[in-house]
């Protein structure tokens, strides 16, 4: 999950719920809420959170990803 251009936020939501997911493996967040993100995508460190999570065909692992996108969302500061 990338910044997609904020400078920052204050909570992510759905995250919780996502990381509870029996096919998500781990989940880190790698910018707190309230720190400043960079918003140079070139160079990953705009990226805020990351899931690792389990797939049974290439198929499953794109629903999954755009699952993920749509079920977490970066609240603005």
């Amino acid at each position: 999950m990338t910044a997609a251009g904020a400078g920052s936020y204050t909570r992510l939501e759905g995250w919780e719920e996502l990381t509870a997911e029996p096919w998500g493996t781990a989940g880190h967040v790698l910018v707190q809420p309230g720190a400043g993100i960079k918003t140079d995508e070139a160079d990953y460190s705009c990226r805020v959170a990351a899931v690792v999570f389990t797939a049974d065909s290439p198929e499953e692992a794109q629903e999954r990803w755009r699952e993920i996108g749509e079920r977490v969302r970066m609240l603005g500061a």
